[in-house]
């Protein structure tokens, strides 16, 4: 995994099995801090979710949902983010079975 700039939130710590959903935030902040291997966008838009670009759109969400999910950049990022996945959910075995699908290609797209 490669080194995060100092400005990247910490990743989570925890992972409530019950209510995941406080952590889950948190993990998208922190892929949200990380920049993307050309440096143009944060690693969050490996997880998003297409939606349609609308005028309202600002300029962060056209940027993320322009990003290509195909190519060099994206194969690096989509690995960087799997094995952050990995080392989230490392403490929590029913997690890690969710994710195990996905290890072989490391796919962090897919997994998460």
């Amino acid at each position: 995994e490669r080194e995060n700039d100092e400005n990247a939130s910490a990743l989570p710590t925890k992972f409530d099995t019950d209510d995941w959903t406080d952590d889950h935030f948190l993990f998208l902040m922190h892929l949200k801090s990380c920049p993307s291997s050309d440096r143009k966008n944060s690693l969050l838009y490996v997880t998003r979710i297409d939606a349609d670009i609308t005028p309202s759109s600002s300029r962060e969400e056209r940027l993320l949902q322009a990003t290509p999910l195909t190519g060099p950049n994206f194969a690096a990022d989509n690995k960087i983010v799997y094995q952050k996945l990995r080392t989230w959910l490392s403490n929590y075995p029913n997690a890690l079975e969710h994710i195990r699908p996905f290890e072989r290609n490391e796919n962090g797209c897919a997994a998460h």
